[in-house]
Protein backbone atom coordinates (compact mmCIF):
# COMPACT_ATOMS: atom_id res chain seq x y z
CA UNK A 1 0.00 0.00 0.00
CA UNK A 2 1.18 3.25 -0.49
CA UNK A 3 0.97 6.62 1.62
CA UNK A 4 1.29 7.07 5.41
CA UNK A 5 -0.84 4.06 6.37
CA UNK A 6 1.27 1.37 4.38
CA UNK A 7 4.43 2.87 5.73
CA UNK A 8 3.46 2.85 9.23
CA UNK A 9 2.55 -0.82 8.95
CA UNK A 10 6.21 -1.71 7.16
CA UNK A 11 7.74 -0.08 10.43
CA UNK A 12 5.69 -2.45 12.78
CA UNK A 13 6.75 -5.27 10.83
CA UNK A 14 10.37 -5.08 10.75
CA UNK A 15 10.32 -4.15 14.24
CA UNK A 16 8.46 -7.11 15.47
CA UNK A 17 11.42 -8.92 13.16
CA UNK A 18 13.96 -7.37 14.83
CA UNK A 19 12.76 -7.74 18.20
CA UNK A 20 13.11 -11.97 16.92
CA UNK A 21 9.25 -12.41 17.23
CA UNK A 22 8.19 -14.99 14.85
CA UNK A 23 5.38 -14.23 12.74
CA UNK A 24 3.74 -16.72 11.58
CA UNK A 25 3.26 -18.14 15.46
CA UNK A 26 1.95 -15.50 16.19
CA UNK A 27 -0.77 -15.58 13.62
CA UNK A 28 -1.94 -19.10 14.79
CA UNK A 29 -2.53 -18.28 18.03
CA UNK A 30 -4.86 -15.43 16.78
CA UNK A 31 -6.50 -18.07 14.91
CA UNK A 32 -6.96 -20.33 17.75
CA UNK A 33 -8.19 -17.71 19.95
CA UNK A 34 -10.44 -16.96 17.15
CA UNK A 35 -11.63 -20.84 17.00
CA UNK A 36 -12.10 -20.99 20.69
CA UNK A 37 -13.88 -18.05 20.24
CA UNK A 38 -16.22 -19.15 17.89
CA UNK A 39 -16.91 -22.45 19.80
CA UNK A 40 -17.72 -20.46 23.14
CA UNK A 41 -20.03 -18.60 21.17
CA UNK A 42 -21.56 -21.50 19.07
CA UNK A 43 -21.88 -23.03 22.86
CA UNK A 44 -23.57 -19.91 24.22
CA UNK A 45 -25.99 -19.66 20.96
CA UNK A 46 -26.77 -23.21 21.66
CA UNK A 47 -27.35 -22.89 25.65
CA UNK A 48 -29.25 -19.95 24.85
CA UNK A 49 -31.03 -21.64 22.41
CA UNK A 50 -32.03 -24.53 24.88
CA UNK A 51 -32.65 -21.80 27.38
CA UNK A 52 -35.05 -20.41 25.16
CA UNK A 53 -36.49 -23.57 24.58
CA UNK A 54 -36.87 -24.51 28.22
CA UNK A 55 -38.71 -20.77 28.78
CA UNK A 56 -41.06 -21.31 25.95
CA UNK A 57 -41.86 -24.92 27.57
CA UNK A 58 -42.60 -23.61 30.64
CA UNK A 59 -44.51 -20.38 29.28
CA UNK A 60 -46.95 -23.23 27.18
CA UNK A 61 -46.78 -25.13 30.75
CA UNK A 62 -47.86 -21.84 32.70
CA UNK A 63 -50.24 -21.15 29.82
CA UNK A 64 -51.85 -25.00 30.46
CA UNK A 65 -51.81 -24.38 34.25
CA UNK A 66 -53.55 -21.08 34.21
CA UNK A 67 -56.27 -22.69 31.98
CA UNK A 68 -56.49 -25.32 33.66
CA UNK A 69 -56.70 -23.33 36.96
CA UNK A 70 -59.73 -20.87 35.61
CA UNK A 71 -61.26 -24.02 34.08
CA UNK A 72 -61.64 -25.74 37.43
CA UNK A 73 -62.53 -22.10 39.30
CA UNK A 74 -64.83 -21.52 36.39
CA UNK A 75 -66.35 -24.46 37.01
CA UNK A 76 -66.48 -24.58 40.55
CA UNK A 77 -68.30 -20.74 40.63
CA UNK A 78 -70.73 -21.95 37.78
CA UNK A 79 -71.94 -25.05 39.96
CA UNK A 80 -72.17 -22.58 43.13
CA UNK A 81 -74.13 -20.22 40.82
CA UNK A 82 -76.26 -23.12 40.01
CA UNK A 83 -77.28 -24.31 43.05
CA UNK A 84 -77.80 -20.56 43.77
CA UNK A 85 -80.27 -20.27 41.26
CA UNK A 86 -81.89 -23.38 41.77
CA UNK A 87 -82.39 -22.07 45.08
CA UNK A 88 -83.86 -18.70 43.95
CA UNK A 89 -86.44 -20.45 41.53
CA UNK A 90 -87.38 -22.79 44.38
CA UNK A 91 -88.04 -19.44 46.48
CA UNK A 92 -89.60 -17.57 43.52
CA UNK A 93 -92.28 -20.52 43.52
CA UNK A 94 -93.07 -20.88 46.75
CA UNK A 95 -93.87 -17.16 46.66
CA UNK A 96 -95.74 -17.30 43.48
CA UNK A 97 -97.68 -20.42 45.53
CA UNK A 98 -98.27 -18.27 48.41
CA UNK A 99 -99.42 -15.45 45.84
CA UNK A 100 -101.81 -17.39 44.48
CA UNK A 101 -102.90 -18.54 48.36
CA UNK A 102 -102.87 -14.57 49.34
CA UNK A 103 -104.76 -13.71 46.19
CA UNK A 104 -107.31 -16.85 46.63
CA UNK A 105 -107.59 -15.46 50.21
CA UNK A 106 -108.15 -11.54 49.61
CA UNK A 107 -111.02 -12.70 46.89
CA UNK A 108 -112.50 -14.48 49.63
CA UNK A 109 -111.97 -12.23 51.92
CA UNK A 110 -113.23 -8.94 49.30
CA UNK A 111 -116.44 -11.71 48.51
CA UNK A 112 -117.56 -12.21 52.14
CA UNK A 113 -117.24 -8.59 52.77
CA UNK A 114 -119.43 -7.60 50.02
CA UNK A 115 -121.39 -9.95 51.77
CA UNK A 116 -121.30 -8.66 55.14
CA UNK A 117 -121.80 -5.31 53.67
CA UNK A 118 -124.91 -6.30 51.57
CA UNK A 119 -126.48 -7.88 55.01
CA UNK A 120 -125.92 -5.00 56.69
CA UNK A 121 -127.03 -2.63 54.00
CA UNK A 122 -130.10 -4.66 54.01
CA UNK A 123 -130.26 -4.92 57.99
CA UNK A 124 -129.85 -0.91 57.94
CA UNK A 125 -132.57 -0.14 55.71
CA UNK A 126 -135.02 -2.99 57.54
CA UNK A 127 -134.24 -0.90 60.48
CA UNK A 128 -134.78 2.05 58.62
CA UNK A 129 -138.06 0.46 57.10
CA UNK A 130 -139.03 -0.51 60.81
CA UNK A 131 -138.94 2.77 61.70
CA UNK A 132 -141.00 4.43 59.30
CA UNK A 133 -143.80 1.61 60.03
CA UNK A 134 -143.79 2.32 63.85
CA UNK A 135 -143.18 6.54 63.11
CA UNK A 136 -147.23 6.45 61.98
CA UNK A 137 -150.37 5.76 63.44
CA UNK A 138 -152.17 6.49 59.82
CA UNK A 139 -153.38 3.07 58.62
CA UNK A 140 -153.22 4.03 54.83
CA UNK A 141 -149.66 5.64 55.35
CA UNK A 142 -148.81 1.98 56.64
CA UNK A 143 -149.80 0.06 54.15
CA UNK A 144 -147.87 2.52 51.94
CA UNK A 145 -144.43 2.06 53.28
CA UNK A 146 -145.22 -1.80 53.06
CA UNK A 147 -145.42 -1.90 49.46
CA UNK A 148 -142.14 0.13 49.51
CA UNK A 149 -140.50 -2.17 51.49
CA UNK A 150 -141.43 -5.28 50.22
CA UNK A 151 -140.11 -3.52 46.87
CA UNK A 152 -137.03 -2.14 47.68
CA UNK A 153 -136.17 -5.20 50.25
CA UNK A 154 -137.36 -8.23 48.73
CA UNK A 155 -137.42 -6.96 44.79
CA UNK A 156 -140.90 -8.28 44.41
CA UNK A 157 -142.57 -6.64 41.11
CA UNK A 158 -146.33 -7.90 41.60
CA UNK A 159 -147.97 -8.65 44.94
CA UNK A 160 -150.43 -8.05 47.30
CA UNK A 161 -151.62 -7.44 51.03
CA UNK A 162 -154.48 -9.16 52.44
CA UNK A 163 -155.67 -9.08 56.11
CA UNK A 164 -158.13 -11.16 57.68
CA UNK A 165 -161.52 -10.51 58.77
CA UNK A 166 -162.30 -11.69 62.44
CA UNK A 167 -166.24 -11.92 61.46
CA UNK A 168 -166.19 -13.81 58.24
CA UNK A 169 -163.32 -15.52 58.47
CA UNK A 170 -162.01 -14.32 54.84
CA UNK A 171 -158.59 -12.51 54.00
CA UNK A 172 -159.28 -9.68 51.72
CA UNK A 173 -156.71 -7.32 49.48
CA UNK A 174 -156.32 -4.65 50.96
CA UNK A 175 -153.24 -2.63 49.07
CA UNK A 176 -151.40 -3.99 45.54
CA UNK A 177 -148.68 -3.53 43.35
CA UNK A 178 -148.36 -4.15 39.86
CA UNK A 179 -152.06 -5.51 39.77
CA UNK A 180 -155.42 -3.79 40.82
CA UNK A 181 -157.03 -5.11 44.46
CA UNK A 182 -160.26 -6.48 42.25
CA UNK A 183 -157.85 -9.24 40.78
CA UNK A 184 -157.22 -10.92 44.17
CA UNK A 185 -160.53 -12.35 45.20
CA UNK A 186 -161.32 -13.04 48.77
CA UNK A 187 -160.08 -16.33 50.41
CA UNK A 188 -161.63 -18.33 52.85
CA UNK A 189 -159.57 -19.46 56.22
CA UNK A 190 -157.84 -23.07 55.40
CA UNK A 191 -158.45 -23.16 51.44
CA UNK A 192 -155.94 -23.28 48.76
CA UNK A 193 -152.26 -21.66 49.87
CA UNK A 194 -153.57 -18.40 51.03
CA UNK A 195 -156.06 -19.91 53.02
CA UNK A 196 -153.76 -22.88 54.65
CA UNK A 197 -150.49 -20.27 55.37
CA UNK A 198 -153.21 -17.87 57.13
CA UNK A 199 -154.37 -20.90 59.50
CA UNK A 200 -151.33 -22.73 60.02
CA UNK A 201 -148.83 -19.39 60.17
CA UNK A 202 -146.04 -21.15 58.32
CA UNK A 203 -144.26 -19.66 55.38
CA UNK A 204 -144.84 -20.94 51.78
CA UNK A 205 -141.88 -20.57 49.29
CA UNK A 206 -142.93 -22.32 45.41
CA UNK A 207 -139.30 -24.21 44.64
CA UNK A 208 -139.80 -22.74 41.21
CA UNK A 209 -139.60 -18.65 40.80
CA UNK A 210 -140.07 -18.04 37.42
CA UNK A 211 -143.35 -16.75 36.02
CA UNK A 212 -145.09 -19.08 33.48
CA UNK A 213 -148.23 -18.34 31.99
CA UNK A 214 -151.04 -16.09 33.11
CA UNK A 215 -150.87 -14.93 36.73
CA UNK A 216 -153.08 -17.12 39.05
CA UNK A 217 -153.82 -14.83 42.03
CA UNK A 218 -155.04 -18.19 44.42
CA UNK A 219 -151.04 -19.42 43.43
CA UNK A 220 -148.77 -17.19 44.62
CA UNK A 221 -144.59 -17.72 44.64
CA UNK A 222 -144.47 -16.76 47.95
CA UNK A 223 -147.18 -16.35 50.96
CA UNK A 224 -146.21 -15.17 54.58
CA UNK A 225 -148.10 -14.74 57.46
CA UNK A 226 -148.06 -11.49 59.41
CA UNK A 227 -148.16 -12.23 63.22
CA UNK A 228 -148.86 -11.10 66.36
CA UNK A 229 -147.45 -13.37 68.98
CA UNK A 230 -149.51 -16.60 67.03
CA UNK A 231 -152.24 -14.99 66.00
CA UNK A 232 -152.20 -14.09 62.02
CA UNK A 233 -153.76 -10.92 60.83
CA UNK A 234 -152.86 -11.25 57.08
CA UNK A 235 -150.47 -12.36 54.93
CA UNK A 236 -148.23 -11.10 51.93
CA UNK A 237 -148.10 -12.55 49.01
CA UNK A 238 -145.95 -12.37 46.15
CA UNK A 239 -147.26 -13.26 42.19
CA UNK A 240 -143.52 -12.14 40.37
CA UNK A 241 -140.24 -10.85 40.72
CA UNK A 242 -138.20 -8.28 39.51
CA UNK A 243 -136.46 -8.58 36.33
CA UNK A 244 -132.89 -9.15 38.14
CA UNK A 245 -134.05 -11.17 41.05
CA UNK A 246 -134.00 -14.96 40.11
CA UNK A 247 -133.55 -16.16 43.37
CA UNK A 248 -134.07 -15.78 47.22
CA UNK A 249 -130.27 -15.60 49.55
CA UNK A 250 -130.24 -16.40 53.09
CA UNK A 251 -130.95 -13.25 54.08
CA UNK A 252 -134.17 -13.12 51.93
CA UNK A 253 -135.66 -15.23 53.96
CA UNK A 254 -134.93 -13.81 57.40
CA UNK A 255 -136.11 -10.53 55.76
CA UNK A 256 -139.17 -12.34 55.62
CA UNK A 257 -139.87 -13.38 59.01
CA UNK A 258 -138.63 -9.86 60.48
CA UNK A 259 -140.78 -7.93 57.95
CA UNK A 260 -143.77 -10.27 59.00
CA UNK A 261 -143.52 -9.72 62.52
CA UNK A 262 -142.84 -5.62 61.67
CA UNK A 263 -145.47 -5.19 59.12
CA UNK A 264 -148.34 -7.02 61.77
CA UNK A 265 -147.63 -5.16 64.67
CA UNK A 266 -147.46 -1.55 62.41
CA UNK A 267 -151.02 -2.91 60.69
CA UNK A 268 -152.29 -3.85 63.90
CA UNK A 269 -151.70 -0.82 65.88
CA UNK A 270 -152.42 1.49 63.21
CA UNK A 271 -156.20 -0.24 62.80
CA UNK A 272 -156.65 0.17 66.91
CA UNK A 273 -155.78 3.49 66.60
CA UNK A 274 -158.02 4.89 63.88
CA UNK A 275 -160.70 2.31 65.78
CA UNK A 276 -159.91 4.21 69.33
CA UNK A 277 -159.40 7.60 67.44
CA UNK A 278 -163.44 7.36 65.70
CA UNK A 279 -164.99 6.36 69.32
CA UNK A 280 -162.58 8.98 71.41
CA UNK A 281 -164.29 11.72 68.79
CA UNK A 282 -167.41 10.26 69.79
CA UNK A 283 -166.68 10.40 73.78
CA UNK A 284 -164.91 13.45 73.02
CA UNK A 285 -168.10 15.15 72.18
CA UNK A 286 -170.37 14.13 74.68
CA UNK A 287 -167.54 15.26 77.36
CA UNK A 288 -167.91 18.61 75.84
CA UNK A 289 -171.37 18.91 75.89
CA UNK A 290 -171.11 17.59 79.74
CA UNK A 291 -168.59 20.50 80.07
CA UNK A 292 -170.30 23.27 79.17
CA UNK A 293 -173.50 21.68 80.94
CA UNK A 294 -171.02 22.00 84.21
CA UNK A 295 -169.14 25.63 83.39
CA UNK A 296 -172.87 27.15 82.98
CA UNK A 297 -173.16 25.96 86.77
CA UNK A 298 -169.33 27.85 87.44
CA UNK A 299 -168.25 24.42 88.47
CA UNK A 300 -165.39 22.17 87.39
CA UNK A 301 -161.80 23.25 86.71
CA UNK A 302 -160.07 24.88 83.79
CA UNK A 303 -157.31 23.12 81.71
CA UNK A 304 -154.59 25.05 80.12
CA UNK A 305 -151.98 23.72 77.30
CA UNK A 306 -149.08 25.38 77.37
CA UNK A 307 -146.84 24.92 74.10
CA UNK A 308 -143.29 25.74 74.78
CA UNK A 309 -140.06 24.19 73.24
CA UNK A 310 -137.56 25.76 76.24
CA UNK A 311 -138.41 23.88 79.84
CA UNK A 312 -137.27 27.10 81.28
CA UNK A 313 -139.96 28.84 79.70
CA UNK A 314 -142.19 26.42 80.25
CA UNK A 315 -141.57 26.25 84.48
CA UNK A 316 -141.77 30.02 84.46
CA UNK A 317 -145.56 30.08 82.74
CA UNK A 318 -146.82 26.87 84.54
CA UNK A 319 -144.99 28.71 87.90
CA UNK A 320 -147.10 31.90 87.34
CA UNK A 321 -150.67 30.51 86.03
CA UNK A 322 -150.33 28.26 89.32
CA UNK A 323 -151.16 31.19 91.23
CA UNK A 324 -154.60 30.85 89.66
CA UNK A 325 -157.27 28.58 91.62
CA UNK A 326 -159.04 25.65 90.04
CA UNK A 327 -156.31 25.46 87.10
CA UNK A 328 -154.99 22.13 85.68
CA UNK A 329 -151.71 22.59 83.37
CA UNK A 330 -150.64 20.36 80.74
CA UNK A 331 -147.18 21.11 78.88
CA UNK A 332 -145.93 20.27 75.33
CA UNK A 333 -142.65 20.46 73.93
CA UNK A 334 -143.86 21.50 70.20
CA UNK A 335 -146.47 22.05 68.01
CA UNK A 336 -146.62 18.39 67.29
CA UNK A 337 -146.87 17.23 70.48
CA UNK A 338 -149.80 19.97 71.49
CA UNK A 339 -151.72 18.49 68.90
CA UNK A 340 -151.33 14.96 70.27
CA UNK A 341 -152.19 16.28 74.11
CA UNK A 342 -155.23 18.41 72.19
CA UNK A 343 -156.38 15.24 70.59
CA UNK A 344 -155.92 13.33 73.67
CA UNK A 345 -158.04 15.95 76.03
CA UNK A 346 -160.36 18.72 76.64
CA UNK A 347 -158.90 22.17 77.43
CA UNK A 348 -160.09 25.37 78.02
CA UNK A 349 -156.69 27.64 76.92
CA UNK A 350 -154.16 27.30 74.69
CA UNK A 351 -150.41 29.14 75.25
CA UNK A 352 -148.41 28.45 72.34
CA UNK A 353 -144.72 30.02 71.54
CA UNK A 354 -144.60 30.62 67.92
CA UNK A 355 -140.50 29.92 66.79
CA UNK A 356 -140.81 26.41 67.64
CA UNK A 357 -139.16 22.60 65.87
CA UNK A 358 -140.97 20.31 64.17
CA UNK A 359 -144.22 22.63 63.80
CA UNK A 360 -144.20 26.05 64.90
CA UNK A 361 -147.24 27.97 66.85
CA UNK A 362 -148.59 29.36 63.98
CA UNK A 363 -149.30 26.16 61.93
CA UNK A 364 -150.65 24.97 65.52
CA UNK A 365 -153.47 27.74 65.66
CA UNK A 366 -154.13 27.27 61.89
CA UNK A 367 -155.01 23.78 62.83
CA UNK A 368 -156.56 24.09 65.74
CA UNK A 369 -159.19 27.18 64.12
CA UNK A 370 -160.03 24.45 61.62
CA UNK A 371 -160.90 21.51 64.20
CA UNK A 372 -164.41 21.08 64.67
CA UNK A 373 -164.13 19.87 67.86
CA UNK A 374 -161.53 22.31 69.26
CA UNK A 375 -162.02 25.20 67.38
CA UNK A 376 -163.69 27.38 69.77
CA UNK A 377 -160.34 27.24 72.14
CA UNK A 378 -159.12 30.68 73.25
CA UNK A 379 -155.80 30.79 72.07
CA UNK A 380 -152.64 32.84 73.24
CA UNK A 381 -149.39 33.24 71.11
CA UNK A 382 -145.99 34.03 72.64
CA UNK A 383 -144.08 36.19 70.35
CA UNK A 384 -140.75 38.11 70.96
CA UNK A 385 -141.07 42.02 71.34
CA UNK A 386 -139.72 42.60 67.71
CA UNK A 387 -142.26 39.85 65.89
CA UNK A 388 -145.12 42.19 65.26
CA UNK A 389 -145.35 40.27 61.64
CA UNK A 390 -145.49 36.84 63.56
CA UNK A 391 -148.19 38.48 65.91
CA UNK A 392 -150.05 39.46 63.16
CA UNK A 393 -150.13 36.55 61.18
CA UNK A 394 -151.33 34.18 64.40
CA UNK A 395 -154.18 37.54 64.84
CA UNK A 396 -155.65 36.82 61.25
CA UNK A 397 -155.24 33.12 61.90
CA UNK A 398 -157.49 33.17 64.64
CA UNK A 399 -155.41 33.46 67.87
CA UNK A 400 -157.10 35.73 70.52
CA UNK A 401 -154.50 37.34 72.16
CA UNK A 402 -150.71 37.95 72.09
CA UNK A 403 -147.68 38.21 75.31
CA UNK A 404 -144.50 39.12 74.45
CA UNK A 405 -141.32 38.15 75.99
CA UNK A 406 -139.94 38.99 78.46
CA UNK A 407 -143.25 37.88 79.90
CA UNK A 408 -144.43 39.71 82.66
CA UNK A 409 -146.61 37.47 85.43
CA UNK A 410 -149.10 40.01 85.68
CA UNK A 411 -149.72 41.00 82.18
CA UNK A 412 -150.09 37.07 81.78
CA UNK A 413 -152.95 36.52 84.52
CA UNK A 414 -154.68 39.64 83.17
CA UNK A 415 -154.95 37.80 79.40
CA UNK A 416 -155.60 34.60 81.35
CA UNK A 417 -158.13 35.61 83.13
CA UNK A 418 -160.24 37.67 80.93
CA UNK A 419 -160.23 34.65 78.70
CA UNK A 420 -161.58 32.20 80.82
CA UNK A 421 -164.01 34.71 82.58
CA UNK A 422 -162.34 34.33 85.69
CA UNK A 423 -163.31 36.85 88.37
Amino acid sequence: MNGPEGGAGSEELQSGEEKGIPVSRSGEEILQVLRKGAEFTQELLKENERLRYQVVRLQEENISLTKESMEKGSSAELERLQKRLEQLESEKNQLIERFKEVEEENKDFANRYLEIENENNNLANLYIASYQLHSTLDFKEVLRIILEIVINLIGAEQFGILLLDEKTHELKAVATEGMDTDDIPPVTLGAGIIGNVAKSGESYFREDLSQKGPLNPLEPMVCIPMMIKERVIGVIVIYKLLQQKDKFSNLDYELFTLLAGHTATAIFSSKLYSESERKLSTIQGFIDLITKEIRGGDMGRYRILVVEDSPTMRQLITFTLKRLKDIDITEASDGVDGLKKIAGGRFDLILTDINMPIMDGLKLVSLVRNDPLNKGIPIVVITTEGGQEDRDRAMALGANSYITKPIQSANLLTIVKELLKIP
